[in-house]
């Protein structure tokens, strides 16, 4: 009596599901008692507590920046490091200005010698202390330096501890511009965060990656990492100072980790909340790194990319990107060859292979809108919003939901089109998507070109009278293994918009897992009715639980603003949503408004507040001349009220021929202007700064002034407490505004 096997393939996809999620537990922190050769992350949280200070900000030119900075340098000194400070004046390409001081530390001896840098930055935005964004990474680095000084290694290890990141990425700008020690650093390692839990992921490479994927991720003892963030990550508009050093020929790499992303640039962000697990693993990330690069040979590497994906962070699996091609058309040859004997075996006919392919196709594509539509019907409810802070049910949701549409769009026509024909259809799809990918993004291919070579294999072992379901379980191990840690990790890294995504991956494993075992059958069917009905009580119970916490809130800024001698306070309109004691604290006003008077965005909510008497920014003609066909503006704005941070508005930013400030030209991009360009500095000093201006003769300079500092006036506390404490500022934080308009 033959045994039924079909279950089997959903089993091992489970069993692989377990097999990841424990593959993605974290390494113990190590104490102090830990060997001197080892990366502990006691010692680091120790020097993490004593950088953060008081819990303070550290925006760039604050007492709290400065303090950091001396920290730093006293630290760099005791390990016997030689300690130099870089300050510089600089304007970077986003149009920020600042004064930023750059901390090196430089072993002692080691004078003109190319080497590696460990990168990080003690700057912060002025909402968040920045215990992890990215005092971690300062910490990491000096650990990693106490590591290495008891040890020696072919190049030198150095760090660059940047300023003014936040601002925009203007302390690598200034490195890279001006520095001696720039054209010693043969290979960089950034450190960063975007959260404070979760794995340390090498998310990104320079160019020409494939030495470094030899060379250091296969030195890492537990990577996380695929060419698929790379990938990604090149398409998307975040940087690090890693696109800067990048941007000038730097080779490297970079980690970040980006667990708890609701703490991420706001007051939460502090060192309890830091997982020392993640800590540890950030450590042992940036350790091996290091090792691996030190001792390898830093000219310039040999061209090509790689492809690439880890397995249960244990090992890396890696291809040259040229092989993509030839390895896709290898799989379709494979394939071709299984359906052809299938075919000639009668087991497969040309309507089931059309019918399999268009299942597949309905198999991927459903889920993936169900859960985007999941995620808008949570958005009428709860507002936009990127994360919630229990996303657990709209996860079951999605998991649950995409297994039981495919398994049910299985089970529809089980009866007349056999699992072979299914699994064929499945195959072509994956073989296709993997050229497909092969030409658009290669480093994208692994996701469907192994999963797709399993699948046909598979299929070639059916067609010489091997079981089904045993090459079935082996494709399903495959897929899930490739599939299922993105599953896992997107949440994390894009929030709500990434449960199509979930649901695309969930999807192509169930793919694989289902044609064999969605058969008629009783039990199977109610089985199936079981996760239907899972999926549905999950996508409620999504409704029910609370969309922000205390420990996982929601962003909300209160900004007071003069403008035209009126004192108002603004809030963003969807940050009002569902806050009644917020919504009665104050007489808003139902017309929304621009935040910054330039711009065309209409998104706060306005109320009239008491005048603080403040004068807001002067702004004073120095000189003007007209040299050739232009009109030469110098105009001296300054901060009244001794504001830290300066916004200006030029009107008709096309026609404008060149801006500098304080000496330092703006890089304007032709093409990229609209009627108004916006430049910030964000180190104001208090006699103010000198911009000039060159305008085609005749032309006014007209525009608005507009100054910035931290906290609220006397009436703001009334808000803010009104805001709850399941709600805190983000990024540029509660603030004042003062604006003045101004035409020469």
């Amino acid at each position: 009596m033959r045994r039924d096997l079909s279950a089997l393939a959903p089993a091992v996809a489970a069993g692989m599901l377990v097999l990841v999620f424990f593959s993605l537990r974290l390494p113990p922190p190590r104490g102090e008692d830990a060997a001197p050769g080892q990366f502990s992350a006691a010692r680091a949280r120790r020097l993490l507590d004593t950088l953060t200070g008081n819990g303070a900000p550290r925006p760039s030119g604050s007492a709290q920046s400065a303090s950091a900075g001396g920290a730093i340098v006293a630290e760099l000194s005791r390990l016997g490091y030689e300690a130099v400070v870089e300050e510089s004046f600089i304007c970077g390409t986003n149009l920020a200005c600042a004064e930023v001081r750059n901390i090196i530390g430089r072993p002692r001896g080691s004078a003109g010698t190319p080497g590696v840098f460990l990168v990080s930055h003690y700057d912060s935005v002025p909402a968040s202390p920045g215990a992890s964004d990215d005092l971690s990474g300062v910490a990491v680095s000096l650990e990693v330096l106490r590591v290495l000084g008891e040890e020696r290694h072919t190049h030198p290890v150095s760090v660059l501890i940047t300023d003014g990141e936040e601002a925009g990425l203007l302390g690598a700008e200034a490195f890279a511009r001006e520095s001696r020690f720039a054209p010693l650093a043969s290979a960089v390692i950034n450190l960063e965060a975007r959260g404070t839990s979760g794995e340390s992921h090498l998310f990104e490479t320079s160019d020409d990656n494939a030495w470094l994927v030899s060379t250091v991720i296969r030195a890492l003892p537990r990577p996380s990492t695929s060419s698929l963030f790379y990938a990604v990550y090149e398409r998307l508009p975040n940087d690090t100072d890693f696109t800067v050093l990048k941007r000038r020929g730097i080779d490297g790499v970079n980690f970040a980790f980006i667990g708890s992303p609701l703490h991420y640039h706001t007051p939460l962000d502090t060192p309890a909340a830091l997982s020392e697990k993640t800590l540890q693993h950030h450590g042992e990330n940036a350790l091996a790194a290091a090792r691996a690069l030190s001792e390898a040979g830093l000219q310039k590497p040999p061209p090509g990319n790689a492809v690439w994906f880890s397995v249960f962070a244990r090992f890396v699996i890696s291809w040259p990107e040229p092989w993509t091609l030839p390895l896709s058309a290898a799989n379709l040859t494979l394939l071709g060859v299984a359906v052809f004997r299938l075919m000639r075996a009668r087991e497969a006919r040309v309507g089931g292979l059309i019918a399999g392919i268009i299942w597949c196709l309905a198999s991927i594509l459903a889920p993936a809108l169900l859960a985007h539509a999941a995620v808008r019907l949570l958005a009428l409810f709860f507002g936009e919003r990127a994360w919630m802070a229990n996303m657990g049910p709209l996860l079951l949701f999605t998991w649950l939901a995409s297994f039981s549409t495919v398994a049910f769009l299985a089970a529809v026509r089980a009866n007349r089109i056999p699992p072979v024909a299914y699994l064929s259809g499945t195959a072509v799809v994956f073989a296709g998507l993997s050229v497909a990918s092969g030409f658009i993004a290669p480093g994208v291919s692994f996701l469907v070109l192994v999963p797709g070579a399993g699948l046909s294999a598979a299929l070639l072992s059916r067609s010489f009278g091997g079981p089904l379901a045993l090459g079935q379980a082996g494709a399903a191990a495959v897929a899930s293994v490739v599939l299922f840690p993105l599953a896992w990790m997107l949440p994390d890294a894009l929030g709500l918009p990434s449960m199509p995504g979930v649901a695309l991956a969930v999807a192509l494993v169930s793919a694989v897992v289902v044609p064999s075992f969605a058969t008629g059958d009783v039990k199977r069917l109610q089985f199936l009715a079981l996760l239907v009905l899972g999926a549905v009580a999950s996508l409620l119970a999504a409704f029910f639980v609370p969309a922000e916490t205390e420990n996982a809130p929601a962003p909300v800024n209160i900004v007071h603003r003069q403008i035209g001698g009126r004192s108002e306070w603004l809030v963003a309109k969807e940050a009002l949503r569902g806050r009644e004691k917020l919504g009665n604290a104050a007489s808003w006003e139902p017309a929304p408004v621009p935040l910054y008077p330039w711009s065309k965005s209409a998104s706060h909510l306005a109320a009239k507040a008491a005048g603080t008497g403040e004068e807001p920014p002067r702004v004073e003609l120095s000189s003007e001349s007209e040299p050739g066909g232009d009109r030469v503006v110098s105009l001296r704005f300054v901060s009244a009220r001794k504001a830290p941070r300066l916004r200006v508005a030029l009107s008709d930013g096309g026609a404008l021929r060149s801006v500098s400030v304080a000496g330092e030209a703006l890089e304007l991009r032709p093409g990229k202007r609209g009627a108004w360009l916006v430049f910030r500095h964000v180190t104001l000093p208090a006699e103010g700064v000198l911009v000039t201006i060159r305008v085609p003769k005749g032309e006014k300079v007209t525009g608005y002034a507009l100054d910035e500092s931290s906290g609220l006036p006397s009436g703001g506390e009334v808000l803010a407490g009104a805001r709850g404490p399941r709600a805190v500022p983000v990024h540029d934080g509660d603030r004042s505004l003062a604006v003045s308009e101004f035409s020469f």
